[in-house]
């Protein structure tokens, strides 16, 4: 037998294999300080020492928990000989925080940084009630449908019309489905009446999806239909396991999108596709199916209804017998499903919803977020990770489709979290983000073109990227008609900066610190959309600034007339502003008044802003893919990437300079700097034409949004101005213009360029 001896943990060398916990008749000083950390009030911190300090100790038990907690620390099991302490890794040092009462942190952090964290809880069923907790084990092959119908109950009976019509007040909730799924008679059946219902939410993927189409409508319709072998058979396991968990849950019908649109009737698809919003946010419950990578993986985990899941809990006994759990959340974000355009509104607008990820169970809704893992009686209103800050799911944000107001930063959010989404059919985005225009267009005047909200086109046509952007190419149909056009984000897909409209949001009146950017937008040229050969043209007029001019020429306020609707209001703020604050303001100027609509006396602005009138059409748009102006173009040679607070950033961003290789601007562009530029021409330069105005002030203050601030373009002062072009990098393809990046240039060296006027269209 070979007896080498092992390693001594305490002479620097190596560490014994923790195997099973080891007896103890008492609790080592680091089991006792876990123990502890559970009875200590929230936002406490509790150090445990360094990692080779914790694993020295020898005790099973909390080396056991450790390894449960930090998997990566088995590297230092078993023994080995040649182990030196000097791995930065064992350096680093473990912290419990008190996040919430029974909940700890378990942070490994290196040099003050946090590193890692993972949160444990004990255990509901510990025998001592002192060191009980809200942890639940959990069957790991099945779901508790007990627990559903709980969820659901809870819900109608506390939380009431928070959860039930958060969207009554907007045109979302006009229309309801045409077809219905009737679980108790096993076929389709057409909705005469206000019946409650079920929606689900999943993905196709490459499962062969059965459709309703014209031709076997009416035999759907039949009782029994959908339960017959030779139909049964062509039905995704998802919605299968859908039918039979809407019936136990003593629901009697469901939407399917597949199975309740005619898939063949072009006329009543499309109306049912755009009424998408309306049917999830009219749904009792939504069934969200996130779990695999198509139709046929299923709801696991219902007896009765589906195959069982696999669902292991990791937990750890800890020196007094109490036991600890790691507090798992599904990993949504990452699901296939999470990534996929057309679930993008189902979630949104889906007031309650029953989410299978991971082989788990999670309830979400306007007033709760519940995991199976965690026991429900710790629940009291929206509970959100206090370290992460946000919710696992997308939460309904009923407040934007209620507001009178255009809110042109609660739309971009949706934007940013729609636009990273894949869509099967690129040429789908304009109806799968139908859900989010449509109602909008109530009261962002002119409604929207391709995504862009008219009454703020000057702004939001300067949208930027911080990723590599995937041109949207249609599958189906030929010709420039069909492209999407590239003038718009929707002509693209990926991760859109946050920080591009906000130069267009200076209407609202925040808080300081929400106001990030000191820049302003004038408009420059008169844009007109059409279709080829300016066919139907309408001219695209951005009003959002109407009142803010006259305002910022007259800052006294004295003889600006107030709009109709609008009231003002003195302004006193609370405390004298810094000048680093002050330049958020125009003309660094502290303001004097406020505003307020007659519609909504919550909402502030520091000016009017025009509001779509009840009785006032909205424009139809009909989906023009060209835009026009006449307006003024230059080259500029590339150079290098240009210095940011964040490394990555560089990576889409470049300096533009002039013949003499002077620094005249900067461009954020759609791929990677030395992939994107694929110039066609000689000399490395690259074609631009202004499309708007604007001004930042100077300073020190770090500015998002303004990529420049620390070249010698802006000025080091506070109150000194950067005036500039906005301009559009741009290519051309059959004689149309089409966007390769958008950026800016310093005013008086745009205009020392040679200049040419030209008639530029944009598809």
């Amino acid at each position: 037998m070979d007896r080498r001896r092992k390693g001594n943990p305490r002479n620097g060398r190596g560490l014994r294999v923790p195997g099973r916990a080891l007896k103890r008749k008492q609790p080592c000083h680091v089991c006792k300080s876990i123990l502890r950390a559970f009875r200590l009030p929230p936002d406490t911190t509790v150090d445990l020492g360094t990692v080779k300090d914790i694993l020295s100790i020898d005790c099973g038990i909390h080396r056991s928990l450790l390894l449960l907690v930090f998997p990566s620390f088995s590297r230092y099991f078993p023994v080995v000989d040649n182990y030196h302490w000097d791995d930065e890794a064992v350096q680093s040092s473990i912290q419990l925080e008190v996040t919430e009462q029974n909940f700890i942190y378990f942070m490994l952090r290196r040099n003050r940084s946090l590193k890692n964290f993972i949160t444990m809880m004990l255990s509901n069923k510990n025998r001592n009630v002192a060191l009980r907790g809200f942890g639940e084990v959990v069957d790991p092959e099945w779901i508790d449908t007990r627990l559903i119908r709980d969820w659901i109950s809870t819900c109608e009976r506390y939380h009431g019309n928070s959860c039930r019509h958060i969207y009554n007040a907007t045109k979302i909730a006009q229309h309801r489905p045409n077809i219905l799924i009737d679980t108790w008679r096993k076929c389709l059946t057409k909705q005469t009446t206000d019946e409650p219902y079920v929606a689900l939410s999943y993905v196709w993927g490459n499962a062969q999806n059965l459709k309703t189409l014209q031709a076997n409508l009416q035999d759907f319709q039949t009782a029994g239909s959908l339960a017959r072998e030779d139909i049964a058979g062509q039905i995704p396991r998802c919605i299968q396991d859908a039918i039979a968990l809407t019936e136990h849950l003593h629901q009697r019908y469901l939407w399917v999108d597949s199975l309740c649109i005619v898939q063949d009737d072009e006329k009543t698809s499309h109306c049912e596709i755009t009424k998408m919003a309306s049917i999830y946010a009219n749904a009792t419950l939504t069934i969200v199916a996130a779990g695999g990578n198509d139709a046929n993986y299923g709801l696991r985990g219902i007896r009765g209804v589906s195959c069982p899941r696999s669902h292991p809990q990791r937990i750890a006994k800890l020196s007094n017998g109490a036991h600890i759990m790691k507090r798992d959340f599904p990993k949504l974000k990452e699901a296939m499903w999470s990534k996929r355009g057309w679930t993008f509104q189902e979630i949104l607008f889906s007031q309650r919803k029953l989410i299978f990820c991971d082989n788990s169970l999670m309830w979400s809704c306007s007033c709760d977020e519940l995991h199976e893992h965690v026991g429900s009686h710790h629940h009291k209103g929206i509970q959100r990770d206090p370290l992460l800050g946000v919710r696992v799911s997308l939460p309904a944000q009923p407040e934007l489709f209620n507001n009178t107001w255009p809110d042109l930063l609660g739309y971009q959010r949706l934007v940013l979290d729609f636009n990273r989404r894949a869509l099967t059919y690129p040429e789908d985005v304009v109806d799968a983000f139908s859900g989010v225009t449509t109602p909008l267009s109530d009261v962002f005047l002119g409604g929207f073109l391709y995504g862009i909200p008219t009454m703020f086109f000057d702004v939001a046509l300067l949208w930027m990227t911080d990723s590599t952007l995937k041109r949207r190419i249609p599958t189906r149909g030929t010709g420039s008609e069909a492209n999407l056009p590239s003038w718009s984000w929707m002509g693209w897909q990926g991760s859109l900066n946050p920080w591009s409209w906000y130069a267009g949001a200076d209407y609202m009146k925040r808080d300081l610190s929400e106001a990030c950017t000191s820049i302003r937008t004038i408009p420059l040229v008169r844009w007109y959309a059409h279709h080829k050969n300016r066919r139907a043209e309408m001219e695209v007029i951005s009003t959002w600034s109407k009142y803010r001019d006259c305002i910022y020429h007259d800052y006294s306020h004295k003889e600006v007339e107030v709009p109709l609707g609008w009231e003002r209001y003195s302004y006193c703020p609370g405390q004298p502003f810094l000048d680093s604050n002050r330049h958020y303001f125009p003309d660094y100027n502290t303001p004097q008044y406020f505003y307020k609509h007659n519609s909504y006396k919550k909402a502030e602005f520091w000016y009017p802003i025009p509001m779509r009138e009840a009785a006032e059409e909205q424009i139809a748009w009909d989906n023009f893919p060209f835009i026009s102006c006449r307006t003024t173009r230059s080259w500029l040679d590339v150079g290098e990437d240009t210095p940011g607070k964040y490394h990555h950033e560089s990576l889409w961003w470049i300096s533009l300079r002039d013949g003499a290789g002077i620094l005249v601007g900067v461009l954020n562009v759609h791929r990677p700097y030395g992939s994107a530029l694929d110039l066609t021409t000689p000399s490395g330069s690259c074609e631009l034409i202004s499309i708007s105005m604007g001004y930042a002030y100077g300073g020190s203050t770090y500015d998002p949004y303004l990529r420049e601030k620390f070249t010698e373009l802006v000025p080091r002062s506070n109150e000194e101005r950067y005036e500039f072009y906005n301009v559009l990098w741009i290519e051309w393809e059959d004689g149309i213009a089409l966007r390769k990046g958008v950026g800016r240039v310093e005013k008086s060296k745009w205009e020392a360029q040679p200049l040419e006027w030209i008639d530029v269209t944009l598809g």
